[in-house]
């Protein structure tokens, strides 16, 4: 479990913040801003839909819509 500021770059902890957050979206009805807007304030996206450094490896797991 994540505590402290200082695990904040681990990958490690970066995984564990980020399905965390997942998790607690899971069985909740959003829209796709809404879902933007949490990803945003987690710090995991910014407000263009581009990850945030920590997270920009994430990216090449990222599916586009068609």
């Amino acid at each position: 479990m994540v505590t402290g500021e200082e695990n904040f770059f681990d990958p490690d902890a970066l995984y564990e913040r980020l399905m965390n957050h997942a998790k607690s979206l899971i069985g909740r009805k959003l829209t796709r801003e809404q879902a933007l807007q949490e990803l945003i304030d987690a710090g995991i996206m910014d407000k263009d839909g581009n990850y945030t450094e920590p997270y920009k490896a994430l990216q090449e797991y990222t599916l586009t819509a068609p």
